[in-house]
């Protein structure tokens, strides 16, 4: 997709500002280490397995905050298939 997206449109990189820099390496590099890091912090205390569950509730997060900052109320539908998603993950951690 980025390949087509670059092939498709022209950036013009010069227009970025030093912020728009810095939030691009924020957004690349450091979010990204970030991840790694807790991801192999969560293997090294937790079964693989049990770790892989939990990252299921990755996009429940990322909904919930998502809308906190963009201040987006969550229809019922939204609700509905978080709640179902977080009932998911509850019974595969079940033993």
């Amino acid at each position: 997709m980025a390949i087509v997206g670059l092939l498709v449109e022209k950036a013009d990189v010069a227009a970025l500002s030093h912020l728009g820099w810095i939030l691009i390496v924020y957004s690349t590099v450091i979010q990204f280490c970030v991840a790694y890091v807790s991801w192999f912090a969560a293997l090294a205390r937790l079964p693989a397995s049990v770790a892989a569950i939990g990252t299921m509730a990755v996009p429940v997060i990322g909904v919930v905050a998502s809308s906190a900052a963009l201040h987006e109320p969550l229809g019922p539908g939204q609700i509905a298939a978080l709640l179902l998603t977080l009932a998911g993950v509850v019974l595969a951690t079940r033993p």
